[in-house]
């Protein structure tokens, strides 16, 4: 046995100890011959979903009025306002307003004084990604995309470029200079000498070079003096094996302080290159990230906060720091398992994390405030990210008083006059759930219940999400809304493969794609939902995007019994083959590849051995199985799913005469973008279920639709389902 089949053995066996029992065993350190540390960690302490809490949610849900059918529009909208930020002397906030349509559209850049309470815009453009606030809080450095500017609240002007940006070569606003109150640090590529140059601008326009290297880097950061303390870089030596490299950078030439493996995107916090101490979210020595703290000169690590539920990977935290004692602290962090929950690791902070969640009603929100020796002192920005709404809802908290306001209120009312952003009462509820895999395993998801219908006999779509390194949360999704307003079911797996969860829910699944467990978990949740009497068994439809379009093409072909219809987005045939060709792209295009990440968790595609097998088990090889309805989406100038993939697998099967449709948006890259586009991949979805499990659909008019119309008729490349 090989010593990656040895590897994957054990974290298979992992998956199902980690579940049942009280103990489990989890790989560490993988190096050139792969030892298996036995380490031991407690089972979760989440457990399965029972009949009488699925019971319960059905009849909730069934007591509920049923909703009108909502506009494509209506639905999908969320607010013209986003991208909130609270000054680091807690006087302004600045956001982004968008208006216009289409290709029209711009983005606005305001400011909101919080003592008297007026708001003003700065200036409008095209595009905008991100602003940093200076600590001073006078001035803004913005970056369009294009270029970086920085804009001065006093003076009345336009916004002053510094540089237009070199995409491939990643150039990007870093992070505030704390200890130059009217700058920040800035990644800039110097061309001529071939160097990344950690660059200080200030609001003047004026710049330092602080730090180079002829190496790509991850993340800089400073020390308590201002001075540069570490960096973060992947390892880019041949044969690498995915590592991240920590460096001391403080003395004349870079120490290496600390590794992280090809399973840890270890993030770092602080480095005290004095103290020689190293603050870390990291999953070194444990199955979840965690905070931790790494004395360099002992190499000891020691856990400052880890999910007391044992479930979940951290997911975010509030710091403090003593500039005196160089010490950081994270006195509220959270984590999101099946829901996110907050904790206030210092006492004194307890009573004001129990006042915001008795204020909102519930546990879904971000704290933001500027970094300090104590935050209580300050004001917190509140962001209400509550799933039964369309929109957020921003408060402002003031720790001293345990006062809340509202104080965008007017401006997000104004902003939005003329949208329907969906209420409370006009959306579905979706709510985590737990079941077994066959394996044993505890798999996590999330099910959303149409109103007023009853549910053992509505139509259950199961949304399949992409990556497959990414995840479903509780969080509001206009695509599952439409779904549940149409009078469906949503069932969305965070099936093994799945992030957020830990390691071993990560990478026990390794290789198991196509015919294998990944694609188990999801027909096992299917399964559990029908043993309680969730969906109609003859109405079952499977759904998903690049990933999850990989999963509904093996769906119909390994279980063409259980369901009537697939759509599938951008979907991938063979995921070897395609992660093979996503890689040269982005190592073409000096974009992080991840090569051993995606070798070991995929398939080595330089082993040819491995290759065929892997195929074996791929949608591309059992195209012949399918015996249901597909319907297929395109974008013409995707560059992750080649379009040339997607069309030979349409035609491959339209040759085996099934029932096939295929649409290319001739404007798209791997997901619709226009609104125009947007609109016909939700309708082809509605109809291609509606004709085939039954679900209401907002019909299109040749007439009254006729620019969507003729956008469909233009651009359907295949259909054998006569969508059209």
């Amino acid at each position: 046995m090989s010593n990656l089949s040895k590897l994957l053995s054990l974290l298979s066996l992992t998956a199902a100890c980690y579940s049942i029992s009280a103990q489990a065993i989890i790989v560490e350190d993988i190096d050139a011959e792969i030892q298996a540390v036995s380490q031991h960690y407690s089972a979760p302490l989440i457990r399965q979903t029972t009949a009488e809490q699925l019971k319960e949610e059905t009849v909730l849900s069934r007591s509920k009025p049923k909703p009108a059918l909502h506009d494509y529009e209506d639905i999908i909208s969320t607010s013209n306002i986003f991208n909130v930020e609270l000054s680091p002397d807690g006087q302004w906030l600045s956001y982004f307003e968008k208006s216009g349509v289409d290709n029209r559209q711009v983005i606005s850049l305001w400011v909101y004084n919080i003592n008297n309470k007026q708001a003003r815009k700065l200036f409008t453009t095209k595009r905008l990604q991100e602003t940093l606030w200076t600590i001073d809080s006078q001035s803004l450095f913005l970056d369009t995309g294009k270029n970086i500017a920085v804009i001065n609240l006093k003076d009345n002007a336009a916004p002053h470029v510094l540089f237009q940006k070199d995409s491939r070569h990643h150039e990007e606003m870093l992070l505030v200079d704390y200890f130059h109150r009217d700058s920040v640090l800035i990644n800039r590529w110097d061309k001529k000498i071939k160097h990344y140059q950690v660059t200080r601008y200030n609001s003047q326009g004026k710049s330092e070079i602080v730090y180079q290297t002829d190496k790509r880097f991850m993340k800089f950061g400073l020390n308590h003096l201002g001075q540069p303390a570490f960096m973060m870089r992947p390892n880019e030596a041949e044969n690498n094996k995915g590592e991240r490299l920590i460096f001391d950078i403080s003395g004349h030439k870079e120490k290496l302080i600390w590794q992280c493996d090809w399973l840890d995107k270890c993030r770092v916090l602080y480095f005290d290159n004095i103290a020689q101490k190293l603050w870390l979210k990291s999953n070194k020595d444990s199955d979840f990230y965690r905070l931790v703290q790494v004395d360099i000169n002992s190499k000891k690590l020691t856990a400052l906060h880890s999910d007391p539920l044992n479930r979940a990977d951290h997911y975010n935290a509030v710091l403090e720091f003593d500039k005196k004692q160089r010490a950081l602290k994270a006195p509220l962090v959270s984590y999101r398992g099946d829901y996110k929950i907050n904790y206030a690791t210092d006492k004194r902070l307890q009573s004001h994390l129990d006042a915001i969640e008795n204020k909102l009603g519930t546990t879904s929100f971000n704290i933001s405030t500027e970094i300090s020796a104590d935050i209580t002192k300050q004001p917190w920005l509140i962001v209400d990210h509550d799933n039964k709404r369309s929109s957020v809802t921003y408060y402002l908290y003031q720790p001293q008083t345990g006062v809340f306001t509202k104080p965008l209120q007017q401006m997000i009312a104004k902003a939005n006059v003329d949208k329907k952003l969906l209420s409370a009462t006009e959306t579905a509820k979706k709510f985590a759930i737990n079941y077994r895999s066959r394996d044993g395993f505890l798999i996590n998801g999330y099910l959303t219940l149409p109103l007023g219908v009853d549910i053992s006999k509505a139509p259950m779509v199961t949304n399949v999400h992409g990556g497959p390194w990414s995840r479903v949360d509780d969080s509001y999704k206009r695509w599952t809304q439409i779904l549940a307003n149409r009078g469906y079911i949503v069932f969305e797996p965070n099936f093994r493969s799945s992030t957020g969860f830990g390691k071993t829910y990560l990478a026990s699944t390794a290789g198991e794609h196509g015919n294998g467990r990944i694609q188990q978990d999801i027909i096992d949740g299917v399964h559990f939902l029908l043993k309680h009497n969730i969906g109609d068994k003859d109405r079952m439809a499977v759904i998903g995007h690049s990933f999850g379009a990989y999963s509904v093409l093996a769906a119909l072909a390994f279980n063409p019994e259980l369901f009537q219809v697939g759509f599938a987005g951008a979907a991938p045939h063979d995921i070897g083959r395609s992660t093979k060709l996503y890689y040269r792209f982005a190592k073409l295009t000096n974009k992080p590849a991840r090569e051993y990440f995606m070798k070991n968790l995929v398939v080595d595609w330089d082993d040819k051995q491995a290759m065929a097998e892997h195929y074996k088990r791929s949608p591309a090889a059992n195209a012949g199985k399918i015996t249901k309805p597909l319907v297929m989406w395109a974008g013409k100038n995707d560059r992750r799913v080649f379009i040339a993939d997607v069309k030979n697998y349409a035609l491959t099967v339209e040759e085996m005469d099934k029932k096939v449709s295929l649409f290319v948006d001739p404007k798209a890259m791997h997901s619709p973008s226009s609104k125009i586009g947007i609109y016909a991949y939700q309708y082809l979805l509605e109809k291609s279920l509606a004709d085939n499990i039954g679900g209401a659909i907002k019909p299109i008019d040749p007439i009254k639709d006729k620019k969507l119309y003729r956008f469909l008729k233009k651009n359907m490349a295949i259909d054998h389902n006569k969508l059209l």
